[in-house]
């Protein structure tokens, strides 16, 4: 739920147990002055998040603050319940680029296919970006390559981080393939799609030469020369 949304919902449950609850003239007077702070609180919110927003889009950074007090939500209805909207915001617009890394497949064992991510920017707090392979590649996951998701963290400062995905070898031929891997997070400005290619060093079959090799049975240059021979001595007169 984003913050106006809670404060909201926080300004509307007091004025509700206002109104529920109002059964005397002093409670109606206590009870109006709650309704009337519960109002303008939903307001301030709503004026708060919208420039928290313009903050985060001015700096491509990190707005965030607190509201708090009458001002921010604070309101006590007639059943002594009390409603609060009180609430903290922080708007992120990180920007990620991804590499298009790529590796030989090879014959045995398994390879590892490197992805770098690299952030338009370092942070004073940390980011946290989700990344996981998508069947948007010609490669198939759990044979070709191992299907993988997780989290990867930049601490504080830190603005270059690698994700791997491990490549299964085989000797069959078959064209260059490409893994797909989507990156994706709150603080994203929009996620991010990459691919890997996964680079065939098998040989065609149908291009492989085939040797032949010619064995002497006979001597066909003697017996050509005797049969020269005859037929020169039939031809005599």
């Amino acid at each position: 739920m984003t913050a106006s949304a809670t404060a909201n919902t926080a300004a509307t449950n007091a004025i509700a147990a206002i109104d529920s609850n109002t059964t005397s003239a002093a409670a109606l007077a206590s009870a109006n002055t709650a309704k009337t702070a519960a109002t303008t609180a939903t307001a301030a919110v709503a004026a708060y998040v919208a420039a928290a927003a313009a903050t985060a889009d001015a700096d491509d950074d990190t707005a965030a603050a607190t509201l708090s007090g009458t001002a921010a939500g604070q309101a006590t209805a007639a059943d002594g319940n009390v409603s609060t909207a009180t609430t903290e915001a922080a708007v992120y617009r990180v920007t990620l680029t991804v590499s298009s890394p790529s590796v030989t497949e090879g014959d045995a064992t398994t390879k590892t296919m490197t992805y770098t991510l690299t952030l338009g920017e370092s942070h004073t707090d940390a980011v946290t970006i989700n990344y996981a392979t998508n069947d948007t590649g010609t490669a198939a996951g759990n044979d070709d390559f191992n299907v993988a998701a997780g989290i990867v963290t930049f601490v504080a400062g830190q603005t270059v981080a690698t994700v791997s995905v491990t490549v299964n070898s085989d000797t069959a031929f078959e064209t260059d393939e490409t893994v797909g891997i989507t990156f994706s997070g709150v603080g994203l400005a929009s996620s991010v799609a990459a691919t890997g290619t996964i680079t065939n060093d098998d040989v065609d079959p149908e291009t492989v030469a085939t040797a032949f090799t010619l064995l002497a049975t006979a001597d066909t240059g003697s017996a050509f020369a005797r049969s020269e021979e005859h037929t020169s001595e039939l031809q005599s007169p």
